[in-house]
């Protein structure tokens, strides 16, 4: 009898595995498939949000560098670009690793004198007397008056443009 108990256990054992293996299976996909998609998901939102932000550090970048359409805009529009790729950066913030976190503040903090004072528009970190344009709104110190330093300037941006590859895959 109890041969026949253990072969009953047995068999019951051998049943219940070959059930479970198809089980784990499934519900392991399932995990994977899930955590895959919340991984493109979040992907797709990086991409959109750095399709956004780019051209607006590109634009100030170019502007402290003195390069491209630099002689058009006017430091207003030159702030209007940091307002807004801090928007979108802030908003987004959970979206961003710690190096980009750093490499994006570090490219404000060289282009940007902030924090001058309760209602007082950040500074460009820059000379007027390189800039045709001239700020327009009353009592606003655009610029700093600080030489741009370019290979600082180039620095950061490019950090910030390395960083933003790796995030995205494009490089290890």
């Amino acid at each position: 009898m109890e041969g026949g108990l253990l072969n009953t256990f047995v068999e019951v054992a051998k049943a219940l595995g070959a059930l479970a293996t198809p089980v784990v299976v499934v519900i392991v996909a399932y995990l994977f498939q899930r955590r895959q998609k919340v991984a493109e998901a979040a992907m797709a939102e990086r991409i959109k949000r750095i399709a956004l932000i780019s051209p607006l550090l590109n634009r100030i970048f170019s502007y402290r560098h003195r390069v491209g359409a630099y002689l058009d805009w006017s430091p207003e529009e030159i702030l209007q670009a940091k307002r807004e790729a801090d928007r979108e950066f802030r908003t987004y913030e959970f979206l961003w690793s710690p190096e980009y976190r750093e490499a994006y503040h570090r490219f404000m903090e060289e282009c940007f004198s902030t924090n001058r004072g309760e209602g007082n528009k950040a500074g460009i970190r820059a000379h007027a007397r390189h800039y045709p344009k001239k700020a327009s709104t009353p009592n606003w110190e655009a610029f700093t008056g600080e030489e741009a330093d370019k290979v600082r300037n180039q620095e950061a941006y490019n950090q910030v443009q390395s960083v933003t590859a790796r995030d995205l895959g494009f490089r290890n």
